[in-house]
């Protein structure tokens, strides 16, 4: 699968980039998972946006924080996505990949802590993160939180 990622902070989104990524956004969380929740939160300004397309479409989304921004210690991801139409192809754990790569190469190799949806346990696991901490609720969906150890940072 030819997925090309782009990374880009806030102010480098285009406004039809903005539109589709919050569109995607809100058609996975609000429409799919009945995850009601204050989506736009200030950190979109915070964050870089990892983009994933095939052609013209974007079919994967995440938000990338920089260390201090969610964690003290720790940098983090979060709304992570893939649209229906290309999931169980792949694409979740190619995404994945280049997170880990971006955090690596641009973020100092730093810890990472995310707050996970608890069905994607062993998905997360597959990469490194172990569980730290109880489950919890956010928005009505059991989540918990994951740690990726790092020896630098």
């Amino acid at each position: 699968m030819n997925v090309i990622w782009d990374l880009k902070s806030f102010d480098e989104l285009s406004k039809l980039e903005l539109y589709e990524v919050l569109r995607l956004r809100h058609e996975v969380f609000v429409v799919e998972q009945k995850c009601y929740y204050q989506d736009l939160d200030y950190n979109d300004m915070k964050s870089y946006h990892l983009i994933g397309r095939i052609e013209d479409t974007i079919i994967a989304y995440t938000r990338i924080f920089p260390l201090k921004i969610l964690f003290d210690k720790y940098v983090s991801f979060g709304r992570v996505l893939v649209a229906e139409s290309h999931r169980k192809v792949g694409v979740g754990h190619l995404m994945l990949k280049e997170i880990l790569h971006i955090i690596e190469s641009k973020m100092g190799n730093c810890p990472i802590k995310i707050s996970a949806q608890t069905y994607l346990l062993s998905f997360y696991e597959s990469h490194g993160f172990r569980v730290e901490g109880e489950e919890f609720m956010d928005a009505g969906v059991p989540h918990i939180y994951m740690v990726r150890e790092s020896k630098r940072c």
